[in-house]
């Protein structure tokens, strides 16, 4: 996986910074309190993965999955607040305030794949891959965030910091796709259709498969 790994930490860069360059042509400004909620996810969300990019260039990988957990985390909850609790009409102001707790990260993961729009059209399993039964993603950067799992073991095994190839393939490959996402779902928000489709067809290659 070492040229695969260098490839797409290539792709991973160049896209960043063309998507960075395609968003500054479109005008973000809203009064739309949920529109507005998103943007500042994104935004946070895009110096997270910025910094990822950059503990990655410095082979700083153990660094890079301790942000990436951070990442998903608002990931998830950036789609969660536009999906289900939009519907709910909660008040974006006790989203953001101390009062409001999100759920259990499985339990919006679940909500997130139940969801269904007015036509029928839901995600189609996409948040289950996060879950406990699939990937496991979360659950393991969980697990070395805290000092645990199969990363740990590794560690422990070789008696020094050291991860595969394909190890770090898998995280790149997910928090690229994560990012690709977002960025589609930012669009989707602010109902730039045209914009949606050229997305999909400029890195169809890449989104074909889950994350």
């Amino acid at each position: 996986y070492e040229l695969e790994n260098t490839k797409l930490i290539k792709r991973m860069n160049k896209s960043f910074e063309e998507i960075y360059q395609y968003f500054t042509k479109i005008n973000f400004t809203t009064k739309d309190e949920y529109k507005r909620l998103n943007n500042t996810y994104y935004n946070l969300i895009a110096m997270h993965y910025e910094s990822f990019l950059m503990q990655i260039e410095y082979n700083k990988f153990s660094s890079a999955i301790v942000l990436s957990r951070t990442i998903l985390e608002i990931f998830i909850k950036s789609f969660y607040c536009g999906f289900i609790e939009k519907e709910k009409n909660i008040e974006v102001e006790y989203i953001l305030s101390e009062k409001y707790k999100f759920p259990d990260f499985f339990k919006m993961l679940k909500e997130l794949d139940e969801y269904k729009d007015k036509s029928g059209a839901g995600f189609n399993g996409f948040f289950t891959q996060f879950s406990k039964q699939y990937l496991g993603t979360y659950e393991k950067l969980s697990l070395f965030t805290h000092g645990k799992g199969e990363y740990i073991r590794a560690f422990y095994k070789h008696d020094k910091l050291s991860f595969t190839n394909k190890q770090i393939y898998e995280v790149l490959n997910i928090f690229y796709k994560l990012f690709l996402h977002l960025s589609i779902y930012r669009l989707y928000m602010f109902c730039c259709f045209d914009e949606v489709k050229y997305f999909i067809e400029q890195f169809k290659v890449d989104l074909e498969d889950k994350v």
